[in-house]
């Protein structure tokens, strides 16, 4: 089920080859977001999911935390909202996730901490316990105080988290991009129904490189 889909190597390149593999995704070539009415939204980029030495690790997930984090460092830059998420349940919680998984991650495991590179940076930091972000978390008044109508979802994984958060979104009238190279799953076959199920009806396929491409050039304006 688990494979390294993604290296710092091929990812630009499969980023494209996935951006064709979304023929929706032609209906919004060259459209970036409004960045002063933008956030950009990190989930659970913890340890758990991003440790060699967790059960739950992501083989993919190192190579998309570079441009990631310089995404966020540009909106820092810029001073707009950047949020990250951590996914904790409390000690003892005996709901969905620990039925259908066996096994949650919980406040005093190390393995739920931001991993360092994303700690680092100065974000809001909110803890969500199901798929959506917007389940019961500070999320929604956070972006309608702030007047945000867009939002960029990277983080992981593609086709829980992610997903479900962007569908999420999208129903409470925000516009989610998806930038394909900025999320990572399990697998190719996971991550790649996601964005094609995504750009049908959800969420605006893009890249990384366009994203940090765009910014950077509104930044110079």
């Amino acid at each position: 089920m688990k494979e390294k889909y993604f290296n710092s190597n091929n990812l630009k390149q499969m980023g494209q080859d996935l951006l064709d593999y979304c023929p929706q995704s032609l209906r919004h070539n060259g459209i970036v977001p409004d960045w002063n009415n933008s956030a950009l939204l990190i989930l659970d980029m913890q340890r758990y999911f991003l440790s060699q030495s967790s059960h739950a690790y992501i083989a993919s997930s190192p190579a998309i935390v570079p441009a990631v984090v310089n995404l966020a460092k540009l909106y820092i830059e810029r001073d707009l909202t950047v949020i990250c998420t951590r996914h904790i349940n409390k000690v003892g919680y005996k709901g969905m996730m620990k039925k259908w998984w066996n096994q949650v991650i919980t406040e005093p495991d190390e393995m739920s901490k931001l991993t360092p590179k994303i700690f680092e940076l100065s974000t809001t930091v909110i803890v969500k316990s199901e798929y959506d972000a917007f389940h019961e978390t500070e999320l929604p008044d956070i972006l309608s105080q702030l007047g945000i109508k867009d939002l960029i979802v990277t983080g992981v994984m593609t086709h829980l988290c992610v997903e479900t958060t962007i569908r999420s979104a999208f129903v409470r009238g925000f516009q989610p991009f998806l930038p394909v190279d900025g999320t990572a799953t399990y697998n190719k076959a996971h991550h790649s129904a996601s964005l094609l199920n995504l750009s049908h009806g959800f969420a605006v396929m893009t890249s990384m490189d366009r994203l940090i491409g765009s910014i950077t050039e509104a930044i110079n304006d």
